[in-house]
């Protein structure tokens, strides 16, 4: 029985590794790469092939059940599921990458300064490591345990060290790491160093938390345009031409035109469904650029951006609608 599962995984390991070939080398590098930060253990030719497949399955899914529908909708609902799957296997491991950096980077100052006391208190520097892993420090103690248990076989100290910036993607970790090896190999106030370190790291956070409350103004205001601001004249636009179609129907053609109005109406031939499709069409592209440019301005990484764009697309969407529920109610 058991002989029978491993087979069946091995030839679903290589349906997934056969399927990840369609990916380019760099795009695998990448994704590789914060499946390592974010910890996860799957192979990255495994994990981009499954997610291709499953994108594929959903997307066949989705048009067969186009069969019993709306066939534009579930077309569109299809391509938008395919992709969402594409994205979401390099996203996820990104953000649960970012996560874990968030967390090393609020106990780190803590563990450094613990670290500097057990080596004032007479320990060596591999000692007073292996003592500060403690469990509260949760994924940073993860990663000093792997390094003292490296350190304990054939890697040195100073190496298995440097392994901790390849599984954590977090600056100040890597320049405190690097500090902390120096010091090791050229015999420097190693204490001194971590206490330093500390409070630069410190000092960053503050910097940090005091530039996020600047500039959460801006990030408001961006979310105050693009969710209430754009749907409501949008919706007012799109009503204004409702009304002068309605009005031209009432009224003969060469009448509209000496008005001036029949240009806006006839020659240009734009019908309000016409609109409500463009409108939908430049919300979601509006509200999708501002989430990467929030993502932008809280973390300077336009990745970061998707967090945001993926709750603001639809909440747009919705507003829209709403409004001109509420403004066809109005004007009865």
């Amino acid at each position: 029985m058991m002989e029978g599962n491993k087979t069946e995984t091995t030839i679903l390991k290589r349906v997934f590794i056969t399927a990840s070939k369609v990916f380019p080398r760099k795009y695998k590098e990448v994704v590789g790469q914060y499946i390592i930060y974010a910890g996860m253990d799957v192979e990255t030719d495994v994990w981009l092939g499954m997610s291709l497949l499953l994108g594929i399955f959903v997307f066949f899914t989705v048009m067969f059940l186009s069969n019993f529908g709306y066939s534009l909708l579930f077309y569109v609902l299809a391509f938008v599921a395919f992709i969402l799957y594409l994205v979401g296997s390099y996203l996820l491991p990104y953000f649960i990458a970012m996560n874990r950096s968030d967390v090393v980077e609020k106990i780190l100052p803590s563990a450094l300064q613990l670290m500097a006391s057990n080596i004032r208190a007479g320990m060596t520097p591999f000692q007073s490591m292996k003592f500060a892993a403690r469990d509260e420090f949760g994924i940073l103690k993860e990663e000093l345990d792997r390094a003292t248990t490296k350190a304990l076989g054939t890697a040195s100290f100073p190496d298995a060290l440097s392994e901790m910036t390849k599984r954590i993607n977090l600056p100040s970790l890597k320049r405190s790491i690097r500090l902390l090896t120096g010091c090791i190999e050229s015999g420097g106030q190693l204490a001194n160093v971590l206490e330093e370190s500390s409070r630069d790291i410190m000092e960053i956070e503050a910097l940090k938390k005091e530039l996020s409350t600047s500039t959460r103004t801006y990030n408001l205001l961006i979310m105050f345009v693009v969710i209430f601001c754009a749907p409501i004249l949008l919706t007012i636009s799109i009503y204004f031409v409702e009304r002068l179609t309605t009005l031209k129907s009432s009224f003969d053609v060469s009448d509209v035109e000496g008005v001036g109005m029949g240009i806006l109406v006839v020659t240009m031939g734009l019908t309000p469904q016409f609109l409500v499709n463009m409108a939908t069409l430049v919300i979601t592209i509006t509200a999708f650029l501002s989430g990467i440019l929030i993502g932008v301005i809280k973390k300077g990484d336009r990745s970061y951006g998707f967090k945001y764009s993926v709750v603001l697309v639809p909440i747009t969407l919705i507003v829209f609608y709403i409004m001109r529920y509420l403004v066809k109610f109005i004007a009865g």
